[in-house]
């Protein structure tokens, strides 16, 4: 079975400096991948916390900058385990 033409898979995971063995385990997997597949790691820095910040606010914050990371057209499969609003902020957009 042959893929047609490129596709591309983003992950946009929330914060930064994540451990060595991420960037091992993403490297990996990309090497791995058929080369018609393109693998994107991304990084999106935590909302800034400060002293009076709400978690919800945060969420609402975090979840904005999931969904402008991911690019107009691309289909989106959420693994969100419920820190984030940006599967909510979707939805409610009828993307």
């Amino acid at each position: 079975h042959r893929l047609i033409g490129l596709m591309r898979i983003s992950i946009v995971a929330m914060g930064t400096k994540m451990p060595a063995w991420v960037s091992q385990a993403v490297e990996d997997y990309s090497r791995r991948l058929p080369r018609e597949l393109n693998l994107q790691w991304r990084e999106i820095p935590l909302a800034r916390r400060v002293r009076d910040s709400k978690p919800e606010q945060l969420r609402e914050r975090e979840g904005e900058q999931i969904l402008k990371a991911v690019p107009n057209g691309d289909k989106i499969i959420a693994l969100d385990d419920g820190r984030t609003r940006a599967l909510e902020i979707y939805k409610s957009r009828n993307f």
